[in-house]
C-alpha cells in the first residue's frame, strides 16, 4: 500500500532469494513517470528504494521511457539520476551510459 508496498516486496524478495541462497536479486520495475500521483512523490519512492537496496544484495533496473514526455524533462532526469548508480540511455540505435559519481565541494 502506498509507496511502502513495493519497497517492502522488493526487501521480501531479497530475503527469499538469500534463503533460496542466491548471492543477488535481479529485478526491474519501473512505477512510471506518473505513477506516483507526482513527480515529486516518484523521487520520495525512489530515495526510500535506494535507501532500501543499498542495504540489499540487489541489482534493480529501472526502465523509465521518456519518449512519452510532453516537455524537456532534463532536470526531471537528473532528479531521478541521482537515486540510481548508473543511467542507461537509448536512442536511435545508440546507446550512453552515465555513471553517478556524488561529488562533493
Amino acid at each position: 500500500s502506498g509507496i511502502q508496498g513495493p519497497i517492502r516486496a522488493w526487501a521480501e524478495e531479497a530475503a527469499l532469494t538469500a534463503q533460496l541462497g542466491y548471492s543477488f536479486l535481479w529485478g526491474s520495475g519501473s512505477p512510471g513517470l506518473t505513477s506516483c500521483g507526482g513527480f515529486a512523490n516518484l523521487v520520495r519512492f525512489e530515495s526510500l528504494l535506494d535507501e532500501t537496496l543499498a542495504k540489499l544484495n540487489v541489482v534493480g533496473i529501472c526502465p523509465y521511457l521518456y519518449s512519452e514526455a510532453e516537455q524537456d524533462n532534463f532536470a526531471e532526469i537528473i532528479e531521478l539520476m541521482k537515486h540510481h548508480s548508473s543511467v542507461l540511455f537509448y536512442q536511435k540505435d545508440s546507446f550512453v551510459s552515465l555513471k553517478n559519481e556524488h561529488v562533493s565541494n
